[in-house]
């Protein structure tokens, strides 16, 4: 059965997905290839340095929240590079 999933030949019904997705114990995303993370959020805690970051940005205003995540992306392409 599994393998006429994999060739496109057959699709799974949702509760045989959720099935397959507890078996795994990985994401429905994860099975339709949407992300490699294989864990459900919730079980991916925050470290104290993440929380304590957090909770200085949602104290910000609106636009220094923007400005943040545009330089965090902006940041983030040059690391691409290396």
């Amino acid at each position: 059965m599994i393998s006429n999933y994999e060739l496109n030949k057959r699709e799974p019904d949702l509760c045989t997905l959720t099935q397959l997705c507890n078996y795994f114990n990985v994401t429905a995303d994860y099975l339709f290839g949407r992300t490699e993370n294989t864990q459900f959020y919730y079980q991916t805690p925050l470290t104290p340095n993440q929380k304590e970051l957090l909770s200085y940005f949602d104290k910000l205003p609106k636009k220094y929240q923007e400005d943040i995540i545009r330089i965090a992306k902006l940041h983030s392409i040059s690391l691409d590079k290396f």
